[in-house]
């Protein structure tokens, strides 16, 4: 009884350190505010009934999962105690039944609760900045500055009663803990611990909750005014013709490529859906469970999908914005998901070949481990050139984005725009006054937005509700969510017409080409043209993009030997590309020069051409750079 005593006077000196919960991320404190209405609980019970019966008159259970995750980890290391760290158990997110308990009084719940043996751990829920509620699991993820670090990472956490669960799949320098039968501290606390040792790159404790879903459930239109708006084709709303991302001025060009894949990071992909099965290029990846094929969780990766990469000129449903590009879908449940699972499935994308990450989603809860994940991709795919992380701005109508759209500003975040041209807003055209599209520092560039025709889960399960083939599409799929892949769907139209660009160029040509609209004052100057806080760089021009991304530019500059040029078009002039120094394209009196284009060759006004200069209309070959 008095090592009990002993044991429970310790937490309580310990937790009176950290009176204001937090956790690190990028060494600043990102708050936690505990709730009382709602905890965590690690069992061995393996059947919901059981555990609903077991806490009759206490809590109800709202989520319950299998704890499978650590099956994916590499054991080399693990010394965890296997009652604590099991596949066999469950975590469960419980209400209870009082509304109104104290503080105190939760502590004595989890307590008692603690008591059964059938209970192994307990922990705390908390609200974010956002209030979105989110609980801390059983387990923390601690990155090492250097592999090698493995033997410092134990010797520290013996100090704190905490043991090695194993090292991620994908990144073995990110290992997982979790407590000890005998640990005094709770995981909120051991990951500030070993944070502020400074022996590591990063320690966060495990959070588990429910993503924003960035769409807004709507009445349905048939129509796809995002891809050419005559005014008149959004419902009732009355909008401006032209107001499109001119995806009809880039298909003569391109329509996607099977050779450019479209990862769609959501809730899971209807894979046998009609109007997009024609496209897929392999059956997904569930994160939740490291296996394949893709789980669908939910509605809204089969509508962002069908916006992306519907299959077009087939003579069913809609179309999508590059719909000859292959896609596939990573499916996370938005209910249940951890940063370890959500950072597997881009790990996965990545590795199985994606060029682009389309991401129509948020969750305020910043992570170091999913940080890790997304510069993965950003730097190490595509074999070096990078992947393409597109994220939806959000639906909110802030002056700020939410992580992690705010976390690299290698991101390219998303804005949603109405059929007027304007920023999707409470007061915009489209008269939809109950959301408007976040902004700000951050927003790169516009896409259509609201009240969109896609595809749909088949029958009467997804948004539209009717039964057969009239439910597989809906016409009032909205928000940030749709205006995401539809950017998606130009980066492939890009890459489709040259594989070879970085991923910083095919950024920089979807801000340069993207079109000053609405009436905005575009006044702030950055490298890729101008930018306002409300539409960033202005809406999407798939048009102009694809033109850019295929253009070989012969400007500022002096040929005196043999050289050769190749694009689907090349310019040369003296101003041909605005983003380059000015400069005549001038060949020597001894140049050999071969030029060969497959579209066009234009030579302008600053073009001195002496020597030899071959231009030929052909095949340029695959790799065309701008």
């Amino acid at each position: 009884m008095k090592k009990l005593l002993f044991l429970l006077s310790c937490f309580l000196i310990v937790h009176s350190m950290y009176a204001t919960d937090f956790y690190y991320y990028k060494d600043q404190r990102i708050p936690l505010n505990k709730i009382t209405t709602h905890a965590y609980i690690l069992t061995s019970i393996n059947r919901e009934e059981t555990l609903i019966k077991k806490l009759e008159g206490i809590a109800s259970v709202e989520k319950f999962v299998q704890d499978i995750y650590q099956q994916r980890l590499i054991k080399e290391y693990a010394n965890a105690d296997p009652r604590i760290a099991n596949p066999a158990n469950y975590f469960a997110e419980i209400k209870f039944t009082d509304a109104n308990l104290s503080h105190e009084e939760l502590e004595k719940q989890l307590l008692q609760l603690r008591t059964d043996p059938a209970i192994i751990n307990t922990s705390y829920c908390y609200t974010n900045s956002d209030n979105d509620r989110v609980a801390v699991t059983n387990y923390i993820w601690v990155g090492l500055k250097d592999l090698k670090d493995i033997s410092i990472l134990k010797q520290e956490v013996n100090k704190i009663n905490f043991t090695i669960v194993g090292q991620n799949p994908f990144m073995p320098e990110w290992v997982m803990l979790c407590p000890s039968p005998h640990a005094t501290h709770t995981q909120v606390q051991a990951a500030i611990i070993l944070h502020e040792t400074d022996l590591f790159l990063a320690a966060e404790p495990e959070l588990f909750g429910e993503a924003k879903k960035d769409c807004v459930n709507d009445p349905l239109f048939n129509t796809q005014w995002g891809l050419q708006n005559t005014g008149n084709n959004s419902g009732n709303v009355a909008g401006v013709a032209g107001m499109d991302t001119r995806v009809c001025n880039a298909w003569p060009i391109t329509t996607g490529s099977n050779n450019v894949d479209i990862a769609i990071i959501d809730e899971g992909v209807e894979n046998n859906h009609p109007d997009l099965s024609g496209n897929l290029q392999n059956t997904g990846y569930n994160a939740m469970t490291a296996t394949s094929p893709n789980v669908v969780f939910g509605s809204h990766g089969t509508a962002c999908a069908g916006i992306a990469a519907a299959s077009g000129n087939n003579n069913l449903g809609v179309s999508g914005v590059a719909y000859n590009a292959d896609w596939f879908a990573v499916s996370v449940n938005f209910n249940t998901f951890t940063w370890a699972q959500m950072s597997d499935g881009f790990n996965w994308a990545r590795t199985n070949g994606a060029e682009i990450l389309s991401n129509s989603w948020g969750w305020n809860n910043p992570s170091a481990l999913f940080d890790a994940a997304v510069t993965n991709a950003l730097n190490n795919g595509r074999g070096g050139l990078g992947c393409m992380v597109l994220f939806s701005a959000g639906n909110d109508n802030l002056t700020a984005l939410i992580y992690p759209k705010n976390s690299n500003p290698d991101l390219v975040i998303v804005g949603a725009m109405s059929p007027c041209g304007q920023r999707k807003s409470p007061t915009s055209c489209d008269n939809e006054n109950w959301w408007g599209s976040n902004h700000g520092t951050g927003l790169d560039v516009m896409a259509p937005g609201v009240i969109m025709a896609t595809t749909d889960r088949q029958g009467s399960v997804g948004y539209n509700t009717a039964a057969g083939v009239a439910g597989n599409y809906t016409g009032g799929f909205n928000g940030t969510s749709s205006a995401c892949p539809h950017a998606a769907g130009v980066a492939a139209l890009i890459l489709s017409v040259n594989e070879c660009l970085t991923r910083t160029q095919v950024d920089q040509i979807m801000k340069r080409t993207s079109r000053k609209v609405g009436g905005y004052n575009y006044n702030t100057n950055t490298a890729n043209g101008t930018w306002n806080n409300e539409m960033g760089h202005g809406l999407l021009d798939a048009g102009a993009a694809v033109q850019m991304a295929g253009t070989k530019y012969l400007q500022n500059l002096t040929n005196n030997a043999t050289h050769t040029h190749k694009g689907l078009f090349v310019e040369a002039g003296f101003n041909v590309n605005p983003f380059q120094t000015t400069g005549n394209y001038v060949t020597g009196t001894s140049s050999n020069v071969i030029i060969t284009a497959q579209e066009s060759i234009d030579f302008q006004t600053g073009c001195d051409l002496q020597g030899t200069v071959n231009a030929t209309i052909g095949a340029p070959g695959a790799c065309n750079t701008w």
